[in-house]
């Protein structure tokens, strides 16, 4: 359950009913109708119509994966002592603290070092996200790898020259893996992205033309995307290793 709330938190993506109805013991969830991806960092952003207290926005998932765990202990008290229990219960928090950082550190390349430390510069990252509202995708594509000859090439280079991302450069640069980037796909100056506004003007041509182009070019994105990856793909290691 930890390694899903990371993933979705790290991949921006949120599931717009991810109530106890929708995840199994697995740490797997499903019905995925209203679902999206944040064009941006915002905690509150929903994907649900009908989620009008935001009861599922982006930044509440690690604590809606945690309540239905809670839910799954309370069953289970019926047949298991509460005081067994509660423990088992708390060990989502520091697992939960552990996944993000694998999550984090895998989709950016970065190395792990003291996880204290890292867990403090991830948050220093979803601050500066969220206060400079620069594009999730985007920052991700630029600063793999800490690459920061990449990121002077980005659309939003401008965001990377203010002042208060001195800080969220140094802790990415520190951090630096070496990966090898030598895939086409990271030579281009923007990410793939899935936010709802592409998905949806995906449908027009073909429901005005029967034009399937549009479609058919963003599963070649996603698939080169998906080649770029492999080829970079390596575990993050602790500094030492």
């Amino acid at each position: 359950m930890a390694d899903l709330a990371a993933s979705y938190m790290v991949a921006g993506f949120v599931h717009g009913v991810l109530n106890s109805d929708n995840m199994n013991v697995s740490g797997e969830s499903f019905d995925y109708g209203p679902w999206r991806f944040v064009p941006e960092s915002d905690p509150e952003f929903t994907a649900a119509y009908f989620d009008e207290m935001g009861l599922y926005a982006f930044g509440r998932q690690p604590e809606a994966v945690s309540w239905a765990l809670s839910q799954f202990g309370g069953a289970l008290s019926l047949i298991c002592p509460v005081s067994e229990l509660e423990p088992a219960l708390a060990l989502f928090a520091p697992a939960y603290q552990r996944a993000l950082v694998d999550r984090m550190f895998g989709r950016l390349k970065l190395t792990k070092g003291d996880e204290p430390a890292d867990l403090d510069m991830l948050q220093g990252v979803f601050n500066w996200l969220t206060e400079s509202r620069a594009g999730w995708d985007q920052f991700f594509h630029d600063w793999i790898d800490a690459d920061a000859i990449r990121a002077k090439q980005s659309p939003q280079a401008a965001l990377y020259e203010r002042p208060d991302f001195i800080e969220v450069r140094d802790g990415l640069e520190q951090r630096a893996s070496g990966s090898q980037l030598d895939h086409p796909y990271w030579q281009r100056p923007t990410p793939v992205s899935l936010v709802i506004e592409e998905v949806e003007g995906l449908w027009a041509p073909i429901a005005e033309r029967d034009d399937w182009s549009a479609f058919e070019r963003k599963l070649a994105d996603i698939a080169e995307l998906r080649a770029a990856v492999a080829m970079s793909c390596h575990e993050p290691v602790a500094q030492g290793d």
